[in-house]
This record gives C-alpha cells, structure tokens and sequence, in this order.
C-alpha cells in the first residue's frame, strides 16, 4: 500500500513538472518547438497537456486480527505425598532422688540486757503570776435625747388644735465603764519531773541458723527414643498443557483502488513523432 501510494506522488510532481505553459518546462532545454518557429518542422503550436486518467487497480493490503490459537507449553506442578520416615524423640522420665539441703530455721532465746526508765517526781516551786484584774467605774455625762411633746394650736377657722412636735434636750446619763488592770502576784505550784533510772532484765532475740535436712526431689531426665511416622514431601513434575490463547495475525484483503495514469504530452508533432513523456530533444526529434 505505501509503494502504490509514493507511485501515485511521483506521478503527480512529474505531471506538475512537465506542464508546457513555461518555456522550461523540459528542464530548460535550447531549441524547443515552443521558442522559434523557424526551428520547428510544422508551424502549428505545441499541443495542451493531456488530461490526468485513472485506472482502477486491485491491491492486497493486511490487516491485524486477533486469532484463537492452541499452544503447548510446559508447567510445573505440584504433587504432594506420604513417606515414611524414622524420627528420635526424648522422652522424659521423673525419678525421685534424696538429696541433702540447707534449710534455715529460726531461734528464739532470752539475752540479759539493761534498759533505762523515766520515773515520775512532783516538786513544789513558787512562780509569778500575772493576771488582769477587771476595775468597774461610773461615768456622768450629757448627751441629747428626742421626744415628741403635743403642742396646741389654731387653724384658719379659729378652732384649737394640738399638733405633735419633736424636741431634743439633754440629759444627764450614768453609764458603767470596764477597765482591765493587770495585777502580778506569786503563787505555788506543783511540776512534775522525770528521773532516769537504770534497770536490768531479759529481752527475746531471734536469730537465723542454718541446718542441714535431707529432702526428696524429683530429677527429670531424658531418654532417646526412634519413632516410625510419615512426613509430607512436595515435589515439583513438569507437564505438558495445551491451552487456546488470542493472538495477532494480519489477515490479507483485496482493495481496489484508483492509479493515475498520464497520457503523451503531444499527439501530432514535426513529422508526427510520438516521444512520450521521458523524449529527449524538441518536438521535431
């Protein structure tokens, strides 16, 4: 398909090329027929250039299609099976052995010893005192009392009324005064005191001795032992498979399709010399 479709565009670019409405039109050759009309053999102009024919051409082209195809290829499998085999195990056997331990145990006994004691003396002693004695003293004096007294009068009409009006006098009051007077004096008392006094006697002490005790204790030891049993073992085998898988193919197919052709550039020249569209020379050659 790319070799027909460059051919059409050579074609085309040499069509182009060979038009006759410039004097180069043949790769500026001297003397053509279209310059001098001395040169020519017959003074007819050259001819128009022929028309562009189309000639219809069957062609294979490929497409791609996707294709079911069977392959055989090699796969690994799997295969998992039983054998036997002979393990060893330890078995353990408890066996109670004597055995001689040093336990520690605890003493009690009485051990002489001299403590100290505080005995109790009451001692007679004179101290000064002082304490606040309370004093009562009388007070005279003025202060201002309120009270309300009728008082008559006359209203507008000529009648006699009383109206009650506030009056403050003084007065002369009593009132009894506190006064705090300390008074020190010494009196006797009584304290107690605390005289040390050494005593002996007896106190427990407990102490930690070790002894020696036999005891039983359980000794665990192993014993090798062979056991029969089976183990899974996996193994790989290869296997042939034939499976259908899509591929890729490209499937041929005829398409008809139109080629230019091009026809000669003149058909009656100088002494009717056909040269097509490669000639080489003027018309008259």
């Amino acid at each position: 398909m790319k070799r027909l479709v460059l051919t059409a565009a050579v074609v085309s670019t040499l069509l182009v090329g060979m038009t006759p409405g410039r004097s180069d039109a043949h790769g500026r050759r001297r003397g053509s027929c279209c310059e001098t009309v001395s040169s020519c053999c017959a003074p007819a102009p050259c001819a128009a250039p022929a028309p562009v024919q189309y000639v219809t051409r069957e062609v294979t082209c490929y497409k791609p299609q996707m294709v079911e195809k069977e392959i055989t290829e090699v796969v690994c499998r799997v295969i998992r099976k039983e054998v036997p085999t002979v393990y060893t195990v330890q078995v353990p056997v408890i066996t109670p052995t004597p055995r001689v331990v040093t336990v520690c145990k605890t003493v009690t006994e009485e051990v002489p010893c001299v403590y100290t004691v505080l005995v109790p003396r009451t001692v007679k002693r004179m101290v000064t005192l002082t304490t606040v004695q309370c004093i009562p003293e009388v007070l005279r004096e003025n202060v201002p009392v309120c009270r309300t007294v009728r008082v008559p009068v006359t209203d507008e009409c000529g009648r006699c009324t009383y109206v009650c009006q506030t009056v403050t006098e003084m007065r002369e009051v009593c009132r009894t005064v506190v006064k705090r007077v300390p008074v020190t004096r010494e009196v006797e008392v009584c304290e107690t005191v605390c005289d040390r006094v050494e005593k002996k006697g007896t106190r427990m002490v407990c102490r930690v001795v070790p002894v020696q005790q036999e005891v039983m204790v359980n000794v665990c030891t192993y014993r090798t032992e062979e056991r029969k049993g089976v183990r899974i073992v996996c193994e790989t085998v290869p296997e042939r498979v034939t499976r259908k898988v899509m591929v890729c193919q490209m499937v041929p197919y005829t398409q008809t399709i139109q080629v230019p052709v091009c026809a000669p550039a003149c058909e009656s020249g100088c002494g009717g010399h056909r040269g097509g569209l490669f000639r080489r020379g003027g018309c008259c050659n």
